[in-house]
């Protein structure tokens, strides 16, 4: 393969399709950002060593991850809009394609959905005119996950095992969890629990196999919830219990609190409520107040 072929068929790189769960509205993981360092500074004396038009390139294709950071969803799009118009003068149409994607991606987060979707699939077809097949698979992804959100479970099953289909034709292993997790929610949606447990189930392997400490959490907490619907609360517990001890060993406070609050349903259904104050309770159950949540686990129930 050509070194412009494989550039082409590269991956895009910022940011992840939303991680934890599919209806959450909030974006995974996210990569740190490199643009506090300057791409290239001009010396007294040096003569430049790129194109002014790449450099002026970099510096939008940098800047909207620190808008991202600051949840300036409306300042990252002018950047990435500035980008692409960059990269199309170049003539460069990976880029342009790999930038559509960020620009549904930012919509995604701002909760423009409709112009997520519209972004999505136009970057989908400049990466099927490339051949680019992992630039297809992140564009299925974000649209499966934007009709889920919109409530139409139909098209987001269509686009979702779409998705799955360009992940296993190209080999992409670390992807496939994230397609198979709203895979199974979109299945739960519709009532189908043992396909929704067995796709979870196939998540949560890869994860192990591929060392995605994050995504063992998500699936462990989702198989949890699973055995929640079915009544079997001791197990969900035990799933639960396993999915915190992860997010806790990793940091991941978002997770932690999914798990928690998940963990403290099991309790309630199972009649365990708190007699005393436990340090670490979130909330106490009175006579017309909220539901406990007790982020101490099993043990601190007196």
């Amino acid at each position: 393969m050509s070194g412009r072929a494989a550039a082409q068929n590269r991956a895009p790189i910022w940011p992840h399709s939303p991680r934890w769960p599919a209806n959450s509205g909030t974006p995974g993981r996210r990569q740190k950002s490199r643009c506090a360092r300057p791409t290239w500074r001009a010396q007294p004396g040096n003569t430049p060593k790129r194109p002014a038009a790449r450099s002026r390139l970099s510096r939008c294709r940098s800047a909207p991850a620190t808008s991202c950071w600051r949840r300036n969803f409306t300042e990252a799009g002018e950047w990435l809009e500035l980008a692409r118009d960059q990269a199309q003068g170049l003539g460069e149409s990976a880029l342009v394609a790999q930038i559509t994607y960020w620009i549904g991606l930012n919509h995604y987060s701002a909760d423009r959905l409709q112009d997520a979707l519209r972004s999505a699939l136009a970057a989908k077809d400049s990466f099927g005119r490339l051949g680019n097949r992992m630039g297809e698979a992140n564009c299925l992804l974000l649209l499966g996950t934007a009709h889920y959100r919109l409530g139409d479970i139909g098209g987001s099953l269509e686009q979702l095992e779409e998705a799955l289909e360009a992940c296993r034709s190209v080999g992409w292993r670390s992807r496939e969890p994230f397609v198979l997790s709203d895979l199974s929610g979109a299945r739960m949606e519709v009532g189908a629990y043992e396909e929704a447990e067995r796709l979870q189930r196939e998540s949560l392997a890869i994860c192990r196999e591929v060392d995605d400490r994050e995504g063992e959490a998500v699936n462990l907490d989702t198989l949890g919830v699973l055995e929640q619907l079915a009544g079997r609360h001791e197990r969900a517990i035990e799933l639960f219990g396993e999915a915190l001890s992860i997010a806790r060993e990793i940091g991941y406070r978002r997770g932690e609190g999914y798990v928690l609050t998940h963990m403290g349903y099991s309790h309630l259904e199972r009649g365990e409520f708190a007699r005393r104050p436990c340090a670490r309770c979130v909330v106490r159950r009175q006579p017309g107040a909220g539901l406990l949540v007790c982020p101490g686990g099993p043990e601190a129930y007196a």
